[in-house]
């Protein structure tokens, strides 16, 4: 697939989605700039690349580069740079493809990882971004409303005669002062736009008529309340579009990772059925080398996407993901020499490995889901202390219960083959100490996560807040 072609692509449609999930926020209308400074960043990459491959004596590479580079130096409106990168990207994949050039998909996939991750980022810089500006768009919006309300108490004293009259200029050079702060705040919000207009007026009346002052300050007070509810909104919105992009995103890295993993698995499976007595012949031995190195890379960068995901306070899915990182290391080690193990131990951890996955999975789909009807229906949160777990409790715990029942699959499987081996006069050697202070540790980890689940429960003001009701007996199984 032409990933880099849909990378570039994406460039250009990225303000439109984010629009479309924020609805009406006027500051994601600057495509045109953020697409020229997506076109700069790739063009340093470009150069770097084109410096390496001359570096490296790879001179038809580098010319390469250096085309592509200097076209997209030339191109200045921004459907010259759509057009431009979607070329770069065509050309390099026919490059890719080329037989002078084998080497070329390396470079390529480099460049494809590299974009990705830039594109990742500057959308969650801009959400981070966007919701910084509307959290500061309300917090001026509250305090205006506040100083609004005491400047219409002075002025009802004022005209019932309880302040001087004196008083009227300092209440007008205020209400002067507040209309020029929530101008400020509008950006072409129509609403504030009225209540400084109001308060305008307001001040204007205040020596010679308190009474229509009042009624101009209670008209501004309105138009404040509204934009305050409207801007509520916005924030809520742009939370769900940031949640619901972070999910999205989370999604397709397990998707990638378990996709790999079948594939592992798999050929581990043949290897199995091959040699069902778990001895393994030389002539297997680099394929489960090969296969051991995918299980360790695997469970790096699982690592990686467990300090990247926001959890958000969750402790479900990030202790079931450093389970998973933790079982494709041991599978890694058990696959690699000098044990090249592939029995069916190892075919049941991999298995286990695949259901932990799909779990994960499967909940962050679910949690979506609620999302999109949630926004579909209007009904968001608001505030940036209102920030939810990455999935609901209920998800939470029924990820749990399905770890706890497949840990507890393990410990019968585990004590019915020592108690096997025991039988054939066999010790239980330091392989099987460690596999059970692993599975004990486990199950130790399990219940203080539960534990821990229960207790930020409890913290919620109520369980509908959590996102889901408290654990009934049946659920109480650590």
């Amino acid at each position: 697939m032409k990933r880099l072609l849909l990378v570039a692509l994406a460039c250009c449609a990225l303000p439109q989605t984010v629009m479309a999930q924020g609805q009406d926020h006027q500051r994601l209308a600057k495509d045109q700039r953020q697409l020229a400074e997506t076109a700069r960043r790739l063009e340093t990459l470009l150069e770097l690349l084109e410096n390496r491959e001359l570096a490296e004596g790879n001179l038809q590479r580098a010319d390469l580069l250096a085309g592509a580079r200097e076209r997209l130096l030339q191109a200045t409106e921004g459907a010259d740079l759509a057009a431009v990168m979607e070329g770069i990207a065509s050309e390099l994949w026919e490059q890719q493809t080329g037989a002078a050039l084998e080497e070329q998909a390396h470079m390529v996939e480099e460049l494809q990882a590299l974009l990705d991750y830039l594109l990742k980022h500057e959308l969650q810089a801009q959400m981070d971004s966007l919701l910084e500006a509307a959290f500061k768009k309300q917090a001026g919006i509250e305090k205006a409303i506040e100083e609004q309300k005491k400047l219409i108490a002075e002025t009802e004293a004022l005209q019932k005669g309880d302040l001087p009259k004196e008083s009227a200029i300092e209440i007008a050079e205020q209400l002067q002062e507040l209309a020029e702060q929530v101008s400020e705040l509008s950006f072409g919000d129509p609403l504030l736009d009225e209540a400084a207009k109001a308060q305008k007026e307001a001040s204007e009346k205040t020596e010679s008529s308190p009474e229509e002052s009042t009624e101009k300050q209670k008209e501004a007070l309105e138009k404040l309340r509204e934009a305050q509810k409207e801007a509520q909104r916005k924030s809520g919105e742009l939370k769900q579009a940031q949640k619901m992009e972070e999910l999205i995103n989370l999604s397709k890295e397990i998707a990638a990772i378990l996709e790999r993993h079948v594939l592992s698995l798999s050929s581990m499976k043949d290897l199995h059925n091959e040699h069902p007595n778990g001895r393994t012949p030389r002539s297997a031995r680099v394929k489960l080398r090969g296969l051991a190195t995918e299980q360790v890379a695997l469970s790096k960068e699982a690592e990686f996407l467990l300090t990247e995901v926001n959890t958000g306070g969750a402790d479900a899915i990030p202790f079931l993901m450093s389970k998973l990182v933790d079982d494709h290391a041991w599978l890694g080690r058990a696959l690699a020499p000098p044990s090249y193990r592939c029995g069916e131990l190892e075919i049941e951890t991999g298995e286990d490995i695949r259901l932990g996955w799909i779990e994960i999975l499967e909940a962050i789909q679910t949690e979506a889901e609620r999302m999109r009807e949630q926004m579909e229906g209007g009904n968001m949160s608001a505030g940036p202390q209102s920030r939810r777990p990455l999935v609901r409790f209920a998800e939470e715990l029924q990820l749990l219960k399905r770890l706890q029942t497949r840990h507890s699959k393990k410990l019968s499987r585990f004590t019915h083959r020592r108690a096997l081996l025991t039988e054939a006069g066999m010790d239980i050697d330091q392989d099987d100490l460690r596999e059970l202070d692993r599975l004990l540790l486990t199950q130790e980890e399990l219940r203080q996560v539960y534990e821990a689940i229960l207790a930020r429960l409890e913290k919620e003001p109520s369980p509908a807040a959590s996102g889901g009701d408290p654990p009934t007996e049946e659920e109480e199984v650590f």
